[in-house]
């Protein structure tokens, strides 16, 4: 899950493989910048991702202080994940 904080009803956006290695690959800057480093590491994400689904969290103020609902968006993704629609 990839939040992004914005004004507005809080929504999740399910990510393609390619979207959410997008958002990683800034995570690791300095092991991308070491060729001995970077292949398998690479690979190693690219197969994180395959092993389950990536969303994009546009978190609103809604969110702030209130667990509850922070804990409704993760069982939401979690039924997005199933293919539960919900």
């Amino acid at each position: 899950m990839f939040p992004r904080i914005r004004e507005g009803e809080t929504r999740l956006e399910p990510l393609i493989a390619q979207d959410a290695l997008t958002e990683l690959l800034p995570q690791s800057p300095f092991v991308m910048l070491n060729p001995a480093l970077a292949s398998g590491h690479l690979e190693a994400l690219k197969r994180t991702l395959g092993q389950g689904r990536a969303f994009r969290l546009y978190s609103g103020p809604e969110m702030k202080g209130s667990p509850e609902r922070a804990r409704e968006v993760v069982e939401r993704a979690g039924d997005m994940a199933r293919g539960k629609a919900r």
